[in-house]
């Protein structure tokens, strides 16, 4: 059985890559509606009476989360733990930012994509971490407080594998959502697998891998005896989340079609990923990289971030449990150039914050 309770989804994959620092904006403008909801208070997005979701891509960026150790410049060892190899880039702290701040560019589209990177410091838990093109980054804003009695509280009882106040059971949520997209795209090129997942959990780091002993990972490391290392595994899909007051904002992140040497040479290199320094958890790989491993033919239609975020909603509305009838979709492009109703609705809402006095 479902949840009572509407999802609104702002896919933002369709028209071009959208500043990092915008998107935080929209985040923390949809918490605080999000909890003046909850609470009865003035909430001037009346359409916004359940969860939100931002599907989106972002131009290069780096994220520090509270994990972080960073040192700047001058460079010092990765080994260390610490992520001095970035050579004296600014990392801006947007958890000291208000909704009034002007944070610069909203958006960059492929035909100008710049070349440099920015680094920001965020709230959510976890270490350094890289987002850009061809990476699909996924925003639940949502509540998971448990409803009071006589405005929902039914919903304990018919959901029982929904669980309220528990952000582990939320991170293996995403972890699996992440999964079954995994799935979607890759199991039609793998015949004969049987029904195993492709993409799995680790034990020991959070996050979607795969092993190294599959095809389609960045390297097959092997045993010093000749058999595979079954250890050994590449990343394909983060996570990093933040709460406050059982609002969680920030999410999750899938490769989809990035360029795998480009991007380590010039970004994964120069950082401990997640702040993970153990060697069998070091690799990254992609759909589309695992998806033509996998395939018996010699070519492969190349996932997009769009198609990846149109097969992860889809899970996330299923692990989540919402009525199908209660999720509506915005996207950012009108089919003729123009912005789409999602970013409209987006500055507003933080339009609404500001004249709050947020």
């Amino acid at each position: 059985m479902s949840r009572s309770k509407s999802l609104s989804v702002f896919n933002l994959t369709k028209k071009c890559l959208y500043e990092y620092d915008t998107v935080w904006k929209w985040q923390k403008a949809l918490q605080h509606q999000i909890h003046k909801h909850r609470t009865g208070g003035h909430q001037s997005s009346p359409w916004l009476t359940g969860d939100a979701l931002i599907l989106c891509e972002h131009p290069p960026t780096y994220t520090l989360g509270k994990s972080a150790v960073y040192s700047g410049s001058p460079p010092c060892s990765k080994e260390a733990g610490d992520n001095g190899l970035l050579n004296g880039i600014e990392a801006d702290n947007l958890c000291q930012k208000s909704l009034r701040d002007d944070l610069g560019d909203r958006r960059t589209s492929q035909d100008t994509l710049r070349t440099t990177v920015v680094m920001r410091k965020i709230e959510r838990g976890g270490d350094i971490t890289f987002h850009g093109p061809g990476q699909l980054v996924m925003y639940p804003i949502l509540d998971l407080s448990k409803p009071k009695k006589g405005h929902g509280d039914h919903t304990l009882k018919a959901n029982p594998r929904f669980r309220y106040e528990d952000l582990r059971w939320y991170v293996s949520a995403l972890e699996q959502s992440l999964i079954c997209t995994v799935d979607d795209f890759v199991r039609p090129h793998a015949r004969g697998l049987g029904t195993e997942a492709i993409a799995m959990r680790s034990a020991v780091n959070p996050g979607v891998w795969l092993r190294d002993s599959q095809p389609g990972t960045h390297t097959s490391r092997m045993a010093g005896s000749g058999g595979v290392d079954h250890s050994s595994m590449s990343k394909i899909g983060a996570i990093g989340i933040s709460a406050s007051r059982w609002v969680c904002m920030h999410g999750a992140s899938l490769n989809v079609t990035f360029d795998q040497a480009h991007i380590r040479q010039h970004y994964y290199d120069r950082i401990v990923a997640c702040g993970i320094t153990d060697p069998t958890h070091k690799g990254v790989t992609s759909l589309l990289l695992t998806m033509q491993h996998y395939a018996s033919s010699s070519t492969v239609a190349a996932p997009t971030v769009a198609t990846a975020a149109d097969s992860f909603l889809q899970k996330f509305i299923q692990e989540l449990e919402y009525d199908p009838r209660q999720v509506s979709i915005y996207t950012d492009d009108r089919g003729d150039g123009a912005d789409g109703v999602a970013v409209g609705m987006l500055d507003r809402v933080v339009e609404d914050c500001v004249r709050q006095g947020l």
